[in-house]
């Protein structure tokens, strides 16, 4: 399609972007996947090659971000141990489905406040969090009985506070 105008072109290009999302994004996925093992080699052969410079690097990274390693370590560890001791559980199996399904549907409520959004916009929210700031003795799990639909905004505010907290602090429109 040679366009003789340059915005003309753009503005398609754009069009066709907008209206083949999801195709372009499955397209994606496969081209990635289908170079993964030549990009894995090349940064395996750099890696060798470069042992001092990777180490380093790594060295000052890890010390600049220990509190997000921490946290990582600290919410994730378990739930690596425990995909290894059980493999799948029923329980990740329906989450996987919650979440597609609320991905899926073109509005869904929000839990907190009742502000309908788009599912590909929605927050999956821990009710009871997994790593809570108090409480420590209170946590959530991943079934799918603690997870709800929560706009961005309600997620952002609400963290890492159990919901008894939250409540309290006047943060929440709808009482539960």
């Amino acid at each position: 399609m040679p366009y003789k105008d340059k915005q003309q072109q753009l503005q398609y290009w754009r069009d066709y972007r907008k209206k083949n999302r999801p195709k372009i994004a499955l397209q994606e996925i496969a081209r990635r996947e289908n170079r993964r093992p030549a990009w894995d080699l090349y940064q395996r052969k750099y890696r060798e090659t470069h042992k001092a410079k990777t180490s380093e690097y790594h060295k000052v990274y890890y010390h600049g971000h220990k509190p997000e390693k921490r946290a990582y370590g600290r919410v994730y560890k378990r739930l690596r141990r425990m995909k290894k001791l059980y493999g799948a559980s029923p329980t990740h199996e329906a989450n996987k489905k919650f979440i597609t399904a609320v991905r899926s549907s073109p509005k869904v409520k929000c839990y907190y406040c009742a502000k309908e959004i788009p599912g590909i916009g929605a927050h999956i929210d821990h009710v009871f969090p997994i790593c809570p700031r108090v409480f420590k003795d209170k946590r959530g799990d991943d079934s799918i009985g603690n997870l709800c639909v929560s706009c961005p905004d309600c997620n952002r505010r609400k963290s890492d506070l159990p919901i008894g907290i939250w409540i309290k602090q006047g943060q929440q429109i709808l009482a539960l």
